[in-house]
């Protein structure tokens, strides 16, 4: 997700100005994703442009969520420092924050979308039982 919001820019050095972080809500707010690391799919409640990774605390473990990936998951961030964090819904109706380079998009390409359609009605030229 990150490399998405980025467009091919750097997102170490990417400014979110509040055109971009509105484009970028619109756009992704409400969509499902799926986390890379656990493949499980989750629904977007916001991006959190305030923060990234390594300035946002974990609740109540007193770390930040660049250290909890690194020391809990075991998985080194390549931009800790990068915002946005992807604001998911946890359990018991709480908010979970996930670094958006963990995220990927749960879409298909709008060029893919498009060919769908004919791409399904292919059939085959005999079954076999």
């Amino acid at each position: 997700l990150l490399e998405a919001l980025a467009e091919g820019k750097n997102p170490k050095t990417i400014k979110w100005t509040p055109q971009r972080q509105n484009f970028a809500r619109k756009q992704w707010n409400a969509e499902v994703v799926i986390c890379t690391y656990d493949k499980r799919c989750h629904s977007v409640v916001d991006l959190i442009f305030s923060h990234s990774p390594a300035t946002m605390p974990v609740e109540g473990l007193n770390i930040s969520h660049a250290q909890y990936f690194e020391e809990k998951k075991n998985i080194k961030l390549q931009y800790p420092n990068a915002p946005p964090l992807v604001a998911i819904q946890g359990r018991n109706n709480s908010t979970v924050y996930l670094p958006a380079e963990l995220v990927c998009g749960n879409e298909l390409e709008p060029k893919v979308k498009q060919q769908l359609p004919m791409i399904a009605s292919f059939k085959p030229p005999e079954r076999h039982a």
